[in-house]
């Protein structure tokens, strides 16, 4: 899910570049040379704070620790269920695949109906229908 997120960020980047009209070139070296340098910055600032506190790298002191991180709970959960065997297969609903096919379906047919919507006299009201990115993303 974290990087479908950062997948649909790229693409609205991209998308809000091409409205203020500028190239998906310069777009394009601008995040990679972000991207390049936020590497360092991010590892770096990642041992500053697990040596500043060290219950960061530790998931069994992530409850006493003063940064809690839900997200990093709930993957720490998600982990939990899918490595550990049968016990914990039960604490994912049983009708999730389908959830996930259904959802993949919506999504796709969301952007084929936009996509047709286009290339007919309709093609003003292709704003209209719901985004498939929002959608993911709430």
């Amino acid at each position: 899910a974290a990087s479908a997120a950062q997948c649909v960020d790229m693409l609205q980047d991209l998308k809000t570049g091409y409205l203020l009209y500028i190239k998906p070139k310069y777009q394009f070296i601008g995040q990679f040379v972000g991207s390049f340098f936020g590497i360092f910055f991010s590892v770096t600032a990642y041992y500053i704070m697990t040596e500043a506190f060290p219950c960061l790298s530790d998931i069994n002191e992530l409850n006493n620790c003063p940064f809690q991180a839900p997200a990093a709970q709930a993957w720490y959960g998600f982990a939990l269920a899918l490595n550990s065997g049968i016990p914990f297969l039960d604490a994912i609903p049983k009708y999730s695949f389908w959830a996930l096919i259904i959802g993949a379906i919506i999504g796709c047919s969301l952007t084929l109906l936009s996509k047709l919507i286009k290339k007919t006299k309709f093609k003003d009201y292709s704003k209209y229908v719901i985004s498939s990115n929002a959608m993911g993303l709430a």
